[in-house]
C-alpha cells in the first residue's frame, strides 16, 4: 500500500505532519546536520562509495561512515581482492526485468560478500525486526548476481547508527521466496489490488493517519 500511494499515485507526505512514534523533527535534523533523511542517506552512501570528498561530507555523514570502516567487515572490505561500490545492474526474474544498485560487493579470504548500508534510527534490540522488510531486496540482488556468475556467500545489512551488521538468509528457499514475491507484486499491479498489512511498521510510514486508512489499536 505504501508503494501504491507513493509511486503509483504519486502522493507526497505532508512534511509538517509528524509520524506517530517518530523522533521529534528538530532532533532528527540535528542528528543529520540539518539534512532531510533522503539527502542525508544519499550523502552517506556517496561518501562510503568514494564519490564524495571528505571536505564535502557533513560531520554526521563522516561519523556514520567511520562506524563501518572501523568494523571488522569494513576492514575486510578495505583489504578485499575485488570490490565494487554503487554497482547498478539489471537482471531478469521470470518474465520481469529488475534494476538494482548494490552498495558494496567485495571478495576477501575466498568469501564474496554483499552489503547494503542503512542509516535508519533503530534501537540495537530491534535490529533484526528492522531488517526484515529489506531482506527481499538483498535476496533479489543475490539472485541477480548468481545469474551473472557472481554468486555471493554472505549478504548483510549494515545499520550504520548502531555500527552492526544483520545477516540476511540467502539459502535456496529464501531466494525462491523472494522471486515468488516479484510475481505477486506484478500480479497485484495488474489487478490494481494493494491490500493493507497493518502492523507496528505503519507508524514509520509517511502516509499513516493520512491517505492510508490503516488504524492501530
Amino acid at each position: 500500500r505504501k508503494y501504491y500511494l507513493s509511486r503509483y499515485l504519486g502522493l507526497e507526505p505532508d512534511p509538517a505532519r509528524k509520524v506517530t512514534g517518530a523522533r521529534r523533527p528538530a532532533a532528527e535534523e540535528a542528528d543529520r546536520d540539518g539534512l532531510d533523511a533522503s539527502s542525508f542517506g544519499e550523502q552517506v552512501h556517496l561518501y562510503l562509495a568514494g564519490q564524495l570528498a571528505e571536505a564535502d561530507a557533513t560531520p554526521a555523514a563522516r561519523q556514520l561512515a567511520g562506524r563501518f570502516r572501523d568494523h571488522p567487515l569494513g576492514r575486510r572490505a578495505k583489504r578485499a581482492e575485488r570490490s565494487a561500490k554503487e554497482l547498478s545492474f539489471v537482471f531478469a526474474v521470470g518474465d520481469f526485468l529488475l534494476r538494482g544498485t548494490i552498495d558494496l560487493l567485495f571478495e576477501e579470504g575466498g568469501e564474496r560478500i554483499l552489503l547494503d548500508y542503512k542509516t535508519d534510527q533503530v534501537a540495537r534490540k530491534d535490529l533484526r525486526q528492522a531488517a526484515r522488510p529489506y531482506a527481499p531486496q538483498l535476496q533479489l540482488y543475490a539472485v541477480g548476481l548468481a545469474k551473472s556468475g557472481e554468486a555471493v556467500d554472505r549478504a548483510a545489512l549494515f545499520f550504520l547508527r548502531c555500527g552492526e551488521p544483520v545477516d540476511i538468509d540467502i539459502g535456496r528457499p529464501e531466494l525462491e521466496g523472494a522471486q515468488q514475491l516479484v510475481g505477486e507484486f506484478f500480479d497485484a499491479q495488474r489487478r490494481h489490488e494493494f491490500p493493507l498489512r497493518v502492523g507496528e511498521h505503519c507508524r514509520r510510514c509517511p502516509h499513516f493517519r493520512g491517505p492510508c486508512p490503516a488504524r492501530l489499536a
